[in-house]
């Protein structure tokens, strides 16, 4: 499948997140290693990146990451020259407004300044 690179986020150590969308489907994947591990810091993966990826969903999926998929293999496809134009002109719902209303208003900031989604209050 077609996924274009998204996001590029520095882990602790020598990993990286890799978050692409799937371009047919316009679902959002989070790559993994075969190895189910994250890709490392000198990944091919650039943002603005097009491959052709054959993925599988991970078995055992822990919330909030549903996205996560297991690389089987994948091929560089191409780059896009502008990919804010590309983005608005995919057919993407783009959020407007305050990030304080995503995630029905369950984003919080860890001291360090992470942010993490607090789980459901059930009465």
């Amino acid at each position: 499948m077609e996924v274009l690179i998204l996001s590029k986020t520095t882990l602790s150590g020598s990993n990286v997140f890799v978050g692409g969308m799937v371009l047919e489907s316009k679902e959002n994947i989070r790559l993994l290693n075969p190895d189910g591990w994250h890709p490392y810091l000198d990944t091919e993966y650039q943002i603005g990146q097009i491959w052709d990826i054959d993925f599988q969903t991970v078995e055992s999926l822990r919330a909030p990451h549903n996205e996560d998929v297991i690389v089987k293999s994948q091929s560089y496809i191409h780059s896009i020259d502008n990919l804010s134009v590309f983005i608005l002109s995919s057919g993407v719902r783009i959020w407007r407004g305050s990030m304080d209303h995503l995630f029905d208003s369950r984003m919080l900031w860890a001291e360090a300044g992470a942010v993490y989604i607090a789980e459901l209050q059930r009465n």
